[in-house]
C-alpha cells in the first residue's frame, strides 16, 4: 500500500457485512451481486451517517 494510506471510517463495518453477505451468498440465500449491493448500500449509509459525502 501507499504511504499514508487509510481505510474509509466505516471499513470494518464494510467487511462484516460483506462477510455475512457472502455467508447467504455461499449458503444459496441470496446470489452474489446481491451481497455486494447490499454491503454497498449499508456502506454508503454508514458513512452519510457520519455526516460525510457518499456516492
Amino acid at each position: 500500500m501507499p504511504k499514508g494510506w487509510v481505510w474509509w471510517p466505516t471499513f470494518e463495518d464494510t467487511v462484516k457485512i460483506l462477510s455475512d453477505r457472502f455467508e447467504d451468498a455461499l449458503s444459496g440465500r441470496s446470489t452474489l451481486v446481491d451481497a455486494l449491493e447490499a454491503a454497498q448500500r449499508r456502506t454508503v449509509e454508514q458513512i452519510r451517517t457520519k455526516g460525510l459525502r457518499a456516492e
